[in-house]
């Protein structure tokens, strides 16, 4: 339902002229006919005017470049490449499971590293679990990080924990949970998921907001189209350069806030993601999504040129 909402949200601030600062337009006077149907948001009829065919290529892009994220289930992260087969196999080791899989997981099977689970890792994922609980609607009620007990970690692979916990809003049974993925057999008083770590999914997250922004702007696009450059993470937003990366513009123009200014091609903009919703750097700053202090941070990883390229 967010993710609907947010869609709706940011369709209205593109469109509405009085939110004209949310969208990606040139702070410069000058550009051409090809800069500016990247610059300015699409009206109604240009978007109304893509065919079904134009439409179902992009929902496939879409589909096809979304990360996965949030909680998964060991079975939905072995389909979606999050896991392999060997990673199943040192899961299964960590979790008492040996004898279920004694014919690969013999006297001679050598596991990877138990990972160790200290205060400040453990701090990490009750985090990651509290954001994406509430970001996906997982319950009704709003958690916290005091709702969550984590009971083992058994993996931390590609930006995902693997482990196994509990949480307040869920009644709790002694049923034994089993399992079998790809061949591995899996058993045990709780069932093991994989936890998406809450920077990473903000990441991933941000990157396709970005992509639909670019699908309005300039349809049709696909998700490797885009071009994000983190500069940081901070609470509940990101803040990061975005281009389309089909146009190699010469032009750059900037957005900032006071001194800080991030500079950008004419194809693209300093953008701000929060919860599924995504604006400009000087918009966001204006209605409060970020401090001054976030942006003096983010404007350091920019200048040093040390932002992450997802």
């Amino acid at each position: 339902m967010k993710r609907f909402l947010s869609l709706i949200l940011m369709l209205s601030m593109i469109l509405a002229t009085s939110l004209l600062g949310c969208t990606p337009v040139s702070n410069t006077s000058e550009s051409n006919s090809e800069e500016e149907s990247i610059s300015q948001p699409a009206s109604d009829s240009e978007i109304e005017s893509e065919d079904l065919d134009s439409e179902q290529q992009e929902s496939e892009s879409i589909e096809e470049g979304q990360s996965p994220k949030g909680i998964l289930s060991l079975q939905e992260a072995f389909d979606k490449g999050v896991l392999t087969h060997e990673d199943l196999l040192n899961i299964a080791y960590h979790n008492g499971n040996a004898e279920l899989n004694k014919e690969e997981i013999s006297e001679d099977f050598e596991p990877t590293q138990k990972p160790e689970m200290t205060e400040e890792v453990t701090a990490d994922i009750v985090k990651s679990l509290s954001y994406v609980y509430n970001y996906l609607d997982i319950v009704a009620e709003d958690t916290t990080e005091n709702d969550f007990t984590v009971t083992d970690y058994l993996a931390f692979i590609n930006g995902y924990y693997v482990l196994k916990y509990s949480c307040s809003h869920f009644d709790v049974t002694d049923e034994v949970k089993e399992e079998v993925i790809d061949g591995v057999s899996f058993e045990g008083d709780y069932r093991i998921e994989v936890v998406h770590q809450k920077n990473e999914l903000m990441k991933s997250e941000a990157k396709i907001a970005c992509y639909e922004w670019l699908c309005i702007t300039a349809p049709p696009a696909k998700i490797n189209d885009v071009e994000l450059v983190v500069f940081g993470v901070f609470e509940d937003c990101l803040i990061g350069n975005f281009a389309d990366g089909r146009y190699a513009l010469g032009q750059f123009t900037y957005d900032g806030v006071l001194e800080y200014k991030f500079w950008h091609s004419l194809s693209g903009a300093t953008v701000v993601w929060k919860d599924g919703e995504i604006a400009r750097l000087s918009w966001a700053y204006k209605e409060g999504w970020i401090t001054l202090e976030m942006v003096a941070q983010a404007h350091e990883t920019y200048i040093t040129g040390a932002g992450e390229e997802i």
